[in-house]
């Protein structure tokens, strides 16, 4: 009879056993299956993700394309105005000796600052030269604002 109890207890020991390992499995189970959501949810919103940034690097291509030709279509606005720049000091510089020639010849006794060339008089021919040289300076000018406004009127087309 001591088996027959021993037998017994044994048995309802290890159904007891499988009860539990049955509710554990099906919590485990449970677990998988919510895991295998989330992962199945992380992939859709990776992907998702994935076509946004290349939306957004195809945007970004465009618009470095889109400002490296602007860059370029001012370049030469850029330089013409560092040539008119150049014009004008020189036009400068020769408006000034050109001045001090006149005010010295009428007398005046005023002094223009120049900028180290020599002063033009009456007893110095370089005055017309210097006056030529006036000329050439306001006909480039005059060139060089042209070919700007060429270029801005093609860049606009």
């Amino acid at each position: 009879m001591l088996t027959q109890v021993s037998v017994a207890v044994i048995a309802v020991a290890f159904a007891i056993l499988v009860v539990f390992l049955i509710k554990t499995l099906k919590k485990v189970m449970e677990s998988l299956e919510q895991t295998n959501r989330t992962l199945t949810e992380v992939q859709h919103t990776v992907n998702d993700l994935t076509v946004e940034a290349k939306q957004l690097m195809h945007t970004v291509n465009q618009i470095t394309v889109d400002v490296k030709g602007k860059i370029n279509s001012v370049e030469p606005f850029f330089e013409t105005a560092q040539d008119v720049g150049e014009v004008l000091h020189g036009v400068t510089n020769s408006v000034k000796q050109v001045t001090a020639a006149v005010l010295g010849e009428t007398g005046s006794g005023q002094r223009v600052p120049t900028t180290g060339y020599p002063v033009a008089s009456s007893s110095n021919p370089n005055i017309l030269n210097r006056v030529s040289s006036i000329a050439s300076y306001v006909s480039l000018g005059s060139r060089i604002i042209n070919r700007w406004q060429n270029n801005k009127v093609k860049s606009t087309m």
